[in-house]
């Protein structure tokens, strides 16, 4: 087993375009196991990723973080950060890490593990492919306990609105101003449309998928997902 710990704290965006990194590692590298540290606040982002074997988070104590690691005996750590913080735990942890700037990882894979991942993609199409990985991600959730979970949850709010001003602040709201902030990003370096609404975007793309989930329409399979997906992005895709 190669173990790894891939290093990115923030922000929305940037822990988003690391998930080919993730996805990349479990499926190229016999027997990887992935841990992933970031900070709390974006846990959401990565919670449903089925490459990631494991989080850990950094909250008040950084020693905290470095000691909780140790144990785990890495083999490798990815930064993706490269700061002072993730200096500091690899000098205390002492095992071999690299650290990259976006994503020269490829590069890494190809000359240590003969993996070639280098990008023959656009960067906007990598930015528009992770907005798809996360649709299918959530996708894969919603069928399964999750799934059943929130559809009771969404049935019996429709009644009880002390339970929907719950699920709105607990659920609903982080994850769509989490995604707002990656759409806004998109907007503003030129991958989507200047004129395009962040909030009607989310609307777009995700309603679909909650409707099937309440309504028991069809399956939120990976083909429903990417049909949504196509046309949306028919109109959005600034080109």
């Amino acid at each position: 087993m190669v173990k790894f710990l891939i290093v990115r704290f923030s922000s929305i965006g940037d822990i988003v375009l690391t998930t080919p990194v993730i996805r990349c590692l479990k499926n190229q590298v016999e027997d990887a196991e992935v841990h992933y540290l970031t900070k709390k606040t974006f846990s959401s982002i990565l919670a449903y990723n089925p490459y990631i074997d494991k989080m850990h988070f950094l909250e008040d104590s950084l020693d905290k973080v470095v000691r909780d690691l140790k144990k785990e005996n890495y083999d490798y750590i990815i930064d993706l950060h490269h700061n002072l913080r993730t200096s500091i735990i690899k000098a205390r942890m002492k095992p071999l890490a690299f650290s990259f700037n976006k994503l020269n990882i490829e590069k890494w894979l190809m000359v240590n593990f003969k993996v070639n991942r280098l990008p023959g993609k656009h960067i906007v199409d990598r930015y528009l492919d992770t907005i798809r990985l996360q649709m299918r991600t959530m996708a894969k959730a919603f069928r399964g306990k999750d799934g059943a979970l929130i559809r009771a949850l969404l049935a019996a709010a429709q009644l009880d609105p002390e339970l929907a001003a719950a699920l709105r602040e607990r659920w609903t709201m982080p994850r769509r101003r989490m995604a707002v902030a990656y759409f806004e990003e998109g907007i503003r370096k030129g991958y989507l449309r200047p004129d395009a609404d962040p909030n009607a975007i989310i609307d777009l793309l995700y309603a679909p998928m909650y409707y099937r989930l309440q309504m028991g329409t069809g399956p939120l399979s990976n083909a429903y997902i990417d049909t949504i997906f196509d046309h949306a992005m028919k109109g959005l895709h600034n080109r």
